[in-house]
């Protein structure tokens, strides 16, 4: 292989490191905020256990609100929760997946830099 040739990839395995390593803190981002959306509903949800069942509590829905029951909210809460839960999980395997592909990116630069050294 020419140096030319091997200068190339490097840069191209470079470029896609970078790019997964992007993708990893992405993903890490995407399940921070999720988890913090989690805590404020399980905040919300326990304000919600002072009040009583009888209490109407007012929702926001766009730029307005209306009355809901509490055992709704709460039920709706809920609901989110374990759906938020579920794309935590899913951001752990993309985060899984690119972080593999970044271990391998460097294994291949380790690879193609070790010829040049000796």
């Amino acid at each position: 292989m020419s140096k030319e040739d091997v200068t190339s990839q490097i840069f191209e395995l470079q470029r896609e490191f970078a790019i997964n390593g992007q993708k990893v803190k992405i993903y890490e981002n995407y399940a921070l905020q999720t988890r913090r959306n989690i805590e404020k509903l399980k905040i919300t949800i326990r304000e919600l256990d002072s009040c009583s069942e009888a209490h109407k509590t007012f929702r926001l829905l766009g730029s307005a609100f209306f009355l809901d029951d509490k055992s709704r909210l709460k039920s709706d809460f809920e609901e989110t929760i374990r759906r938020r839960e579920g794309e935590v999980e899913e951001f752990a395997k993309y985060r899984t997946h690119f972080d593999g592909k970044c271990k391998e990116v460097e294994r291949q630069l380790k690879e193609l830099m070790k010829p040049a050294t000796t």
